[in-house]
């Protein structure tokens, strides 16, 4: 970092017919001394919030603050917890190139850059990262460290902070009551519908292509205001294809729960 080199100057002074002695101030002169090496840092991110699975492009952009040129520069990534280096992803921009450069070591991603860097010059490095698909939902946060180390040792960090995106994430596994029926038997297809997403999921609507011959007698649902029974307007039935709810009616699943539904019924034999 560069110092600022204050000075100033005082007097004392006596003047004929007072024996006191006055004393004045200059005004404060300052300077900069610049550091031989010193560097200047922005940490871009392009993504405002994360989802699992997804990719995180970083960018960092290095500027030469120093009187003297930069060509040792090393910088160490704590990527955080259940991301991951995306293999052959990273750039570096100087010079008005661009070329592909390899780290040297993933967990931390290190580069080791012997690129010169003028003074007031700038070079961009940029890199993705990917987010665990099964990354925790109490991992709330994706946070990004760095640390840049130049020609004489000082080191700089840099932190990013990426929330989650609350959004819902709906899985539906499907059952039969009965693995073997006959033409006069009645059985029932379950539908578990879990949202393991932190947000709720607002008018879900379910399609189901049944069996030929099956008839539904009713349609429940157990959710977190109990067992009940959806009417006969809440759905519909056109060539074998269930649709459920149909207006007005809406199915909402809240954030970390689940809903049964059970579609009752038989088989028609022809």
């Amino acid at each position: 970092m560069a110092t600022i080199i204050s000075n100033q100057a005082s007097a004392t002074y006596t003047f004929d017919g007072s024996t006191q002695i006055l004393t004045t101030s200059s005004n404060i002169a300052n300077t900069t001394l610049l550091d031989d090496y010193s560097i200047d840092i922005s940490t871009i991110t392009y993504q405002t919030s994360f989802s699992p699975g997804e990719n995180i492009t970083y960018s960092l952009l290095i500027k030469n603050t120093g009187t003297k040129e930069i060509n040792n520069l090393n910088v160490s990534i704590d990527l955080g917890n259940y991301v991951s280096y995306l293999d052959s992803s990273s750039r570096l921009f100087i010079n008005d190139s661009v070329v592909q450069i390899t780290p040297t070591n993933q967990e931390p991603l290190t580069y080791n850059i012997t690129n010169t860097i003028l003074p007031n010059g700038s070079i961009l490095l940029t890199y993705i990262a990917k987010v665990d698909e099964n990354i925790p939902m109490t991992f709330n946060n994706v946070i990004n460290r760095t640390t840049f180390t130049i020609n004489d040792g000082s080191t700089y960090t840099s932190e990013t902070n990426i929330p989650r995106l609350l959004s819902a994430n709906i899985t539906i596994n499907k059952d039969v009551s009965k693995s073997q029926i006959t033409s006069t038997d009645n059985y029932s297809y379950t539908l578990l519908v879990t949202n393991t997403g932190l947000a709720d999921a607002k008018n879900l609507v379910i399609t189901d292509n049944l069996p030929t011959g099956f008839s539904v007698n009713s349609i429940t649902i157990n959710d977190q205001y109990g067992t009940r029974s959806f009417d006969a307007t809440d759905y519909s039935i056109y060539q074998n294809v269930l649709t459920l709810p149909v207006n007005p009616a809406v199915l909402d699943i809240p954030a970390q729960s689940q809903s049964l539904i059970t579609i009752n019924g038989s088989f028609l034999a022809e």
